[in-house]
């Protein structure tokens, strides 16, 4: 649930620099700093965003019951000693 809180916030940081006019490379996946085509990338960006947290939301409700799911193994539930 913590990655869905963290692609809320970048959409919001996003969608913010997207409103002021800012346009800057974030670093995430370049070299950061200025960049004079950003805002045309900001709305791939923001989707880009709004899937991955689409995706983060259905592992974090659905997903960890099915098939393919490792809670069983990583969080292993043993007996209580008595």
């Amino acid at each position: 649930m913590a990655s869905a809180v963290l692609f809320v916030a970048f959409i919001i940081g996003i969608a913010s620099a997207w409103a002021r006019g800012l346009t800057i490379d974030c670093g995430c996946f370049g070299g950061g700093g200025y960049d004079p085509d950003a805002a045309e990338k900001y709305p791939w960006e923001i989707a880009r965003d709004v899937a991955l947290l689409a995706g983060s939301l259905f592992v974090a409700t659905v997903g960890h019951r099915g098939r393919w799911a490792l809670d069983h193994v990583l969080f292993r539930r043993t007996p209580l000693e008595s």
